[in-house]
């Protein structure tokens, strides 16, 4: 009940964006989501609020995108689901107009397309209401989803409901959920007072300057603010300085990530000019000075999160690294090339890692059901050893973190190595804190004692009456008592 109860509080609640079209996009997390502000979602005087069918096992994840554009051919709506999680079903509730539904394309966490034909409207148009898609394969983790839609007749409401078995999916507005618009064209004609660079000349040298004459000829006059002298310069040797680059993305002002240099090395700054002949001057945090670079090494942040599902304010997992080592942190920043910003736990420092090396946190394993928090018996091992422990932390790679109950340590393992206390074992009926003999051993030898717990994989912890020692055995060495 509890589940469920928390559950259907997070499909009512809607997170306020303060990010790109906010007024416009409404996002809906999960209920363990502590770091956002959370509203009720207003009514509307004309259409009852829309809110998933779940039953008392499920768990739906909402998010609401307010006012979906009359945009011919329709707008591209892409959502990420901060953990890939097997979806039961998708909900599409539309309110306050009608919405031509064009595609619905979900992604599992291998980048494969699964197209919702159920939920595609051929040309058909959907008026207010809830349209349900089919049952989805069950053994898909969906990691994104996108959405063309188009309202007509006035803007319509769409609100997507995602629902599960297991937990409740949290839906995040990706950066290019609503179509940018172009950006202005960019001015490059010289004029007399315009900043410039003129460039390159003997080892590749560029110079500031100021625009004093232009001639009919192609020759401009330029006065460098180097040393304060006039030269004549052909046109194409002398840049414009601008707001914006021709794709609108890099402008002044901007923070931006420079790299990679030498030894992989990167660099925070913030933009200072941009030129027409596409380099970008930047002014390093790290020592204040002013670098002209190449656009190919002026690397973009994105708003929150990336195409990978990773998002700003998640607990990662970085590795595997040299001698297998992983380290634990918290993402930072994202930028458009892919890399991910982690600033570790160990010591502190911000590193510049590939996606594929920044495992998130997972509530649950999907293959096996194991979930932070579950008792578990890790092994075997050497010389057939067992130990007890306790998971408490899962990562989207499948490794698991237990702290075993001998030593207290974290040790890093797969699933497979992993077996999840049950109550009771099936074919002896036998469960925690049954009384127990255990035998036949050497020389016809058996063992009174009690269950201290039961695991799927047919062991079973018991406690010795004569040594007060525990054993792990199988269930076909013990007997219950009567």
């Amino acid at each position: 009940m509890k589940r469920f109860f928390a559950g259907f509080l997070a499909t009512m609640a809607v997170v306020q964006h303060a990010a790109h079209a906010a007024e416009n996009l409404v996002d809906l997390p999960g209920f363990d989501s502590q770091d956002t502000q959370v509203t009720t979602t207003p009514a509307t005087p004309t259409v009852a609020p829309q809110t998933p069918s779940v039953e008392r096992s499920e768990f739906a994840g909402t998010l609401l995108v307010k006012e979906v554009p009359r945009k011919s051919g329709g707008t591209l709506l892409k959502i990420s689901l901060k953990q890939a999680l097997s979806l039961k079903r998708l909900e599409l509730a539309i309110s306050k107009s009608s919405l031509k539904v064009y595609k619905v394309t979900a992604f599992n966490d291998n980048g494969q397309a699964i197209a919702l034909q159920s939920l595609t409207s051929y040309e058909r148009s959907f008026a207010a209401g809830t349209v349900v898609s089919s049952q989805l394969n069950q053994s898909d983790r969906i990691a994104k989803i996108e959405i063309l839609a188009e309202s007509y007749g006035g803007e319509a409401d769409l609100t997507v409901n995602a629902v599960a078995d297991r937990e409740v999916p949290k839906l995040v507005l990706t950066d290019s959920v609503l179509p940018a618009p172009l950006p202005p064209p960019v001015d490059t004609v010289l004029r007399r007072g315009d900043e410039v660079i003129s460039g390159p000349f003997q080892n590749n040298q560029y110079y500031y300057g100021t625009v004093l004459e232009i001639f009919a000829n192609g020759k401009v006059n330029v006065r460098d603010n180097d040393d304060g002298k006039n030269y004549v310069r052909d046109m194409t040797a002398v840049n414009k300085k601008i707001n914006c680059n021709n794709t609108g993305l890099v402008c002044i002002g901007q923070k931006v990530l420079s790299g990679p240099f030498q030894n992989n090395a990167y660099y925070n700054g913030e933009v200072t000019a941009v030129y027409t002949n596409g380099l970008i001057a930047v002014r390093d945090n790290d020592d204040n000075k002013t670098y002209l670079r190449k656009s190919d090494v002026v690397i973009t942040p994105l708003a929150r999160c990336n195409n990978s599902g990773h998002c700003v304010g998640d607990k990662v997992l970085s590795g595997p690294f040299q001698n297998n080592a992983y380290y634990n942190g918290q993402i930072e920043a994202m930028y458009s090339n892919g890399l991910i910003a982690v600033r570790d736990q160990d010591d502190g420092k911000l590193y510049y890692r590939e996606a594929r090396l920044v495992l998130k946190s997972v509530r649950c394993d999907a293959k096996s059901d194991l979930c932070i928090g579950t008792s578990v018996l890790s092994g075997p091992f050497q010389e057939n050893k067992y130990y007890q422990g306790r998971i408490e932390g899962i990562y989207s790679n499948g490794l698991i973190y237990v702290r075993d109950q001998d030593d207290n340590k974290l040790y890093p393992r797969q699933a497979n190595n992993m077996f999840r206390e049950i109550k009771c074992e099936a074919s002896k009926g036998i469960c925690k804190g049954a009384r127990v003999l255990s035998g036949p051993y050497q020389r016809g030898a058996y063992y009174a004692g009690t269950v201290l717990a039961v695991y799927v994989n047919d062991k079973i912890l018991v406690r010795d009456d004569d040594d007060g020692k525990n054993y792990i055995r199988p269930a076909k060495e013990l007997f219950k008592a009567q």
